[in-house]
């Protein structure tokens, strides 16, 4: 089960796959997220893998508009529906 990137642990992982949210894992696989900052403002997709792990993690979203996908960090996006930031 490891990840793309070295300092993403097999626990990290599990959390991502399932669904487990929390500090370290802020964000799973599927989750709906708009883009707020940076080239890709303004967009929306989902997450489908998580790329590294630390202060500001990094996923890879699939736009759902295009079917393309870039890595964003963490600070770069919200989760639809997320009451908390």
């Amino acid at each position: 089960m490891k990840g793309p990137t070295n300092n993403v642990t097999d626990a990290a992982w599990k959390r991502f796959y399932d669904g487990q949210h929390d500090e370290l894992v802020p964000l799973c696989v599927n989750d709906s997220v708009d883009v707020i900052a940076g080239k890709h403002r303004g967009r929306g997709g989902a997450v489908i893998s998580i790329e590294s792990i630390g202060e500001d993690p990094e996923f890879l979203v699939e736009f759902g508009d295009t079917g393309e996908d870039a890595v964003l960090r963490y600070s770069t996006l919200s989760l639809i529906n997320d009451t908390s930031r």
